[in-house]
This record gives C-alpha cells, sequence and structure tokens, in this order.
C-alpha cells in the first residue's frame, strides 16, 4: 500500500484504536466547524443532485486529509476539488456500486431459486456483499492518500484492510451507523455527518496503512 507523502501517524496514544480515532475525528471537525458545516451542506445537495455527488464526496475527503495534516479548510478549495477529482470519482462509484449491484442481485437469484442448495449459495454470495460494502468506507479515502489513486490499486487495498484489519473496519462500521442514528434522532448534527464520516474514515484508513507498514518492517 503506498500512500501519499503527507501522511502522519495519529497522535501518541491513539494508535488505530476506532473509538479513540473517532474522538479525534471529532476534534478534528471542531476545529474547523464552520468550514466543515458548510462542505457538509454542500455535499448533501451534491447527493440530492447525483451528478455531481461521487466527486462531492471524494473532494470532502480530500478536505478530511488536509484538515488532519494540520492545514485550513476553504470552500474554493473544496469546489476546485470537485472539479479535478471530477472523471476518477464518477470511475469509483460506477464500478463499485456496479459490482454490488452484481452481487445483490446474486444474492436475490439464489434466495428465490427453487434449488436446495440456492440458500447456501445465496449466504456466500450474501457474505461477498457485506465485505464488498465493508471495503466502500476505504475506497474515497483511498482515492485520496495513495500516491497511485488508480481505480484497480484502490479497490484492491479496500478490500485488503478489510481482510487485514476486520475488527476495526466492523467496529468503525458500527460507530458510522450509530453517528448516523444519533443524527436522525438529532437533526442539528446532520450539519457535520457527512464531515464526520469522510474525517473518521480517512483517519482511520491512513492509521491502518501505517500501522501495517509499521509491522511489515519489523524482522
Amino acid at each position: 500500500m503506498s500512500g501519499k507523502e503527507g501522511m502522519q501517524p495519529s497522535p501518541a496514544g491513539e494508535g488505530t484504536h476506532p473509538l479513540r480515532l473517532a474522538w479525534h475525528a471529532v476534534r478534528t471537525v471542531y476545529e474547523e466547524l464552520f468550514p466543515f458545516v458548510a462542505l457538509s451542506l454542500l455535499t448533501e445537495v451534491a447527493g440530492l443532485l447525483l451528478l455531481p455527488g461521487p466527486p462531492a464526496w471524494m473532494a470532502l475527503h480530500e478536505a478530511a486529509r488536509q484538515a488532519l495534516d494540520g492545514r485550513a479548510v476553504h470552500v474554493s478549495r473544496w469546489k476546485g476539488d470537485v472539479r479535478t477529482l471530477f472523471p476518477r470519482a464518477w470511475r469509483l462509484a460506477v464500478v463499485w456500486g456496479g459490482l454490488g449491484l452484481i452481487l445483490g442481485a446474486n444474492v436475490l437469484f439464489y434466495v428465490r431459486v427453487g434449488w436446495r442448495v440456492g440458500p447456501y449459495i445465496a449466504l456466500v454470495w450474501g457474505w461477498l456483499l457485506f465485505i464488498w460494502g465493508l471495503a466502500g468506507l476505504y475506497v474515497n479515502p483511498l482515492s485520496v492518500l495513495q500516491e497511485d489513486p488508480s481505480l484497480t490499486l484502490v479497490l484492491r487495498n479496500s478490500v485488503y484492510l478489510v481482510f487485514l484489519r476486520p475488527v476495526h473496519t466492523v467496529i468503525a462500521a458500527f460507530l458510522l451507523l450509530l453517528s448516523t442514528l444519533v443524527s436522525l434522532l438529532l437533526p442539528i448534527f446532520l450539519l457535520i455527518l457527512p464531515a464526520f464520516w469522510a474525517t473518521y474514515t480517512t483517519l482511520l484508513t491512513r492509521a491502518l496503512i501505517l500501522d501495517i507498514r509499521r509491522r511489515a518492517q519489523q524482522p
């Protein structure tokens, strides 16, 4: 796995602990609260408009990466990133979403088919769909962290992270789901939910990559 030179390890004591990284993400969003509120709202509107949705979401991860590196977050920079990342973000969205639809279609087919082994085959496809969904946590962060953001490499490394750090991935997915539920109960948090998602997944991805590298270098 290859990361940008700007990647820095998490503050001492945080390591790869999902809860501590979540708190670090909260602090980072709070430090750039007003720009992140603006970017979250713009990203949500872009998602409703569909066409600018994927590049807006990827550009928000780039803004999160900049904030984690100690740089200021600017709406104007985000707008420029949306234009720059437009083709890459849509290629990634089409391939990742398309493969997810194929996996889901296979699950439905084998659930409904009358074969005796159909449910067991559906279970296998279901697990593949679950793993693919978890890998989605890493695709945008890897797109802004890797030196080589090629589609194949991003998707491959996303799946690798799920298998190499399954516990971290499942806990992170649970925390993101929990943050979404809290935001639905307290809608004020919807103003920063996209920024928290982007910052947390980018921070987690960076921490896991650095940890894997460190362990690989140990004798």
